[in-house]
């Protein structure tokens, strides 16, 4: 029977993972989030002081493991914060806690709008 490297399902079944598939493989796996954001060219000078302080916090937040901060070589405007957390759990804790009067940022007030947040892990035997 041929199967299906994603789903771990037989080809004949699925082509692709359920929603409920991926989670269960993911769970214990580490995560890269990307978070896209462009700065308000007013704060430019100030943002990466504030950024660094956000970041401190990141940092010492339990499951992570390590984050980076990059820049388009094009825009110095356009940054993207690249975390790396132990665990699926981990980056979830994180995100509750940032939703929480005592995790909020002052990062909203950097940039011109919503920051885009992707989430990834790695694809085994690729």
């Amino acid at each position: 029977m041929v199967m299906h490297s994603l789903s771990r399902l037989p080809l004949a079944q699925s082509a692709f993972a359920t929603s409920a598939e991926v989670c269960v493989r993911l769970e214990n796996m580490t995560l890269t989030a990307f978070l896209d954001i462009t700065l308000k060219p007013e704060v430019l000078d100030t943002a990466p002081a504030i950024i660094h302080d956000t970041l401190s916090h990141t940092r010492a937040f339990e499951g992570n493991l390590g984050v980076e901060v990059i820049t388009d070589v094009t825009d110095p405007h356009h940054l993207v914060v690249v975390e790396h957390w132990q665990s699926i759990e981990a980056d979830q804790a994180y995100r509750a806690w940032r939703a929480t009067p005592e995790g909020a940022s002052p990062l909203g007030s950097l940039v011109t709008g919503p920051p885009k947040l992707t989430k990834f892990t790695d694809l085994p035997g690729i």
